[in-house]
């Protein structure tokens, strides 16, 4: 604005210079106006340009004690850093060195040289106008989206990785491990729990199940499975040599120095404790089946084997089941109290077909197929059949080769050979 166009008045301890359009001062007219307190450029209804032109160490220095600088709807542009010397630090908004009442903007990178205060509960970090974002809440922070740490530090004790941290972790959904976990507690899982490979190395505990279990008709609670009763786990056989599968393998190796006193070593262990009278309920330790309906090459319900070898000295008992069955003192009411029960059924039982099989086919001599032996009373050592029958063709059958003998004893057909102490004896048959 040409010189000639200004006018200079005085009002009011100001000195004003104005628009020559106007005789007076006015707000729409004011160009700058220097009073007692303040310079102002402009006026409320006149906006004005301001330029400061300057050349070499030239600044624009405002120094007053409590003096403030504002800013109000201003449009700023510099060629240059605009650099801030105060070095007043920051513990929440109305602290440092620069305080501003509203939001920053900024269209590059920001960096911090020290801390990054977010004071208020509920301040966001917002990644992508909300693709990822992370909330503080009371000594928490919440992720939106997906992080990645690309420090491959890897991991041996609770101090040592990529990710450390101090107090639990709460994962809503799943969890996956790429290489080897090593837990230094345990596993308390409250629904399922999938894992490729799991070893406990140092643990003395193992693995254990802690729940309430709760039994329903489906049997939808369970300590372990592999499958379910209601679902079975297919395993698909191939084309190749030795398809073999133990879906739990137990393997023990027994060393060191021989146990001061009598002890035992149990593969498994099971007990069932009943003390409350429920007449509907059924106690097993075990229920095994095997359903077969095409051809296969054996079929065994339970098959063990215990080898000897060496000439080893066992103190007492070698049996592959030692069973006890112990009535206690009490009178037991039952309808059927038996060591052993053998039901064979089914209108397809083969031709040769054995409720018992005892073959002895080692190199030695087995001295008793079947010995009946009573410290207590016994009264029958065997019994065919019920006093309503239901007892075998023949008590006994045998080869033609064996305990029968065609010679007769006098007087009848055949004899049978019984060992009665250190002597012989024989029991007469007839032909009819």
């Amino acid at each position: 604005m040409p010189v000639t166009l200004i006018r200079s008045s005085w009002s009011s301890g100001s000195l004003i210079f104005h628009e020559a359009t106007s005789i007076a001062p006015s707000t729409t007219y004011n160009v700058l106006k220097i009073g007692t307190t303040a310079v102002q450029v402009g006026d409320t209804a006149n906006l004005v340009d301001f330029a400061w032109y300057a050349t070499g160490s030239a600044s624009v220095v405002i120094s007053a004690s409590g003096t403030s600088f504002t800013l109000v709807g201003v449009n700023m542009a510099t060629d240059a850093p605009v650099v801030i010397t105060d070095t007043t630090a920051t513990t929440n908004t109305s602290t440092g060195a620069l305080i501003v009442s509203g939001g920053i903007a900024g269209k590059l990178d920001i960096a911090c040289g020290n801390d990054l205060l977010l004071v208020s509960s509920g301040a966001v970090i917002n990644f992508n106008a909300g693709n990822v974002t992370i909330t503080h809440a009371a000594g928490a922070l919440a992720c939106t989206g997906a992080l990645t740490l690309s420090i491959a530090t890897a991991s041996n004790s609770t101090t040592s990785g990529a990710l450390i941290v101090t107090g639990g972790v709460g994962i809503a959904k799943e969890l996956y491990v790429g290489l080897t976990s090593s837990l230094a507690g345990a596993i308390t899982a409250g629904s399922t729990l999938g894992i490729a490979g799991l070893i406990t190395s140092t643990s003395v505990t193992g693995f254990r199940s802690n729940a309430t279990f709760a039994p329903d008709a489906n049997r939808t609670n369970y300590g372990l499975a592999i499958g379910t009763r209601a679902n079975a786990l297919t395993v698909t056989m191939t084309g190749s040599n030795d398809q073999n599968l133990d879906p739990i393998q137990l393997n023990l190796l027994v060393a060191g120095a021989n146990p001061g006193n009598s002890s035992t070593l149990n593969a498994s262990y099971m007990l069932i404790t009943h003390s409350t009278a429920m007449t509907n309920m059924r106690l097993k330790c075990a229920d095994w089946n095997v359903a077969v309906s095409a051809n296969v090459l054996d079929a065994y319900v339970f098959q063990g084997e215990l080898v000897c070898s060496g000439g080893p000295t066992i103190g007492n008992e070698v049996s592959l089941v030692g069973l006890v069955l112990d009535a206690g003192a009490g009178a037991v009411t039952c309808g059927s109290w038996s060591g052993i029960t053998l039901t064979m059924r089914g209108a397809g039982i083969p031709a040769i077909a054995y409720g018992i099989n005892i073959n002895n086919a080692g190199a030695g001599t087995l001295l008793h197929g079947i010995r009946i032996l009573a410290s207590a009373t016994i009264t029958n050592g065997i019994t065919f059949g019920t006093a309503a029958g239901y007892g075998p063709t023949y008590a006994f059958a045998f080869p033609a080769a064996g305990p029968w003998s065609a010679t007769q004893a006098t007087g009848d057909s055949g004899k049978i050979a019984i060992k009665i102490g250190a002597d012989t004896r024989y029991l007469n048959v007839w032909t009819s």
